[in-house]
């Protein structure tokens, strides 16, 4: 055993100094990604810490009474101020004009700008949900439910004007495809019955309309791009319900009609019907080739 002292190290090990053969070396960082950013915190606006902007907020919503003539009424404070500002300067108060002048053409821009990031999202939108469907037609997959449809969008390019003429979520779809499942079930009576229908282009005398032809084109023409009828496959329908036997055709009937709160067929209801009009007994008329409601 040796008589020398025991060295102690230069310095200590322990929590925060850890030994030296597992330190980084120098020039290394043990954060390959470096240090977190750090982010900005989001600025809370109270009472306590802002009280002038809660006043302004206020004061601003406060309604007032005003008197138009013999009228009186209740209006937000901004909306008087802007009132008071407006006939300071049809009486010829150039401050009050050029302050009045100045405020409409930044409201213009800020309300061009928001219509044209509207316009152009929805235009973005459009030709995405086309892509989709397209390639699903392309690869004979199931068409996706898209809502809205982008046939139902109607772009405005001049104005920027953006219109929905279809339905935009599923409560709108769910009453649309109501809509769509009596347009088809009439027309299928409307052959039931054998209907004389008769379309005579330009003629609005000689175009005769059974009734169930008519509930069926005018629902027709009240539908959205989007759920207008394919005649192709309407008609593959009909003709196979036709080629089978007619009892059965009639059951069929019955069931559609009272699942959408629709009167009965009935299997005496095969008789020819001879109660035909004309276009505009249905409301209906000729334009430019096309059959528009009155």
């Amino acid at each position: 055993m040796s008589d020398k002292p025991e060295q102690k190290p230069d310095y200590e090990v322990g929590y925060g100094k850890p030994p030296r053969e597992s330190r980084w070396p120098k020039g290394t960082s043990g954060n390959a990604k470096g240090a977190p950013k750090k982010k900005d915190k989001p600025l809370l606006i109270n009472s306590t810490r802002h009280p002038t902007r809660s006043i302004i907020r206020s004061e601003a919503a406060r309604t007032i009474v005003i008197r138009e003539g013999d009228e009186t009424k209740e209006v937000p404070m901004t909306q008087s101020v802007m009132m008071a500002l407006g006939k300071t300067a049809l009486k010829g108060g150039v401050v009050a004009q050029r302050t009045f002048l100045t405020l409409q053409m930044e409201e213009d821009e800020r309300h061009h700008a928001e219509r044209k990031a509207t316009f152009e999202y929805w235009s973005e939108y459009k030709s995405e949900a086309k892509a989709l469907i397209k390639a699903a037609q392309e690869t004979g997959r199931d068409l996706p439910q898209i809502l809205p449809h982008p046939d139902d969008i109607i772009l405005k390019y001049a104005s920027l004007e953006v219109n929905f003429v279809g339905p935009v979520n599923e409560e709108d779809l769910e009453h649309a495809l109501f809509k769509v499942a009596i347009r088809d079930i009439s027309y299928e009576l409307s052959i039931y019955l054998n209907e004389d229908s008769q379309l005579v282009p330009g003629d609005e005398e000689a175009t005769r309309i059974g009734a169930m032809m008519a509930v069926f084109m005018i629902f027709e023409l009240h539908m959205p791009p989007s759920l207008k009828v394919n005649m192709d496959k309407l008609h593959r329908l009909v003709r196979s319900r036709v080629c089978g036997p007619r009892r059965e055709w009639a059951d069929h009937l019955d069931e559609q009609c009272r699942q959408l709160g629709l009167l009965c067929v009935g299997y005496r209801s095969h008789k020819k019907q001879t109660r035909t009009y004309p276009m505009h007994f249905w409301g209906m008329s000729w334009l430019n080739g096309r059959i528009v409601m009155d």
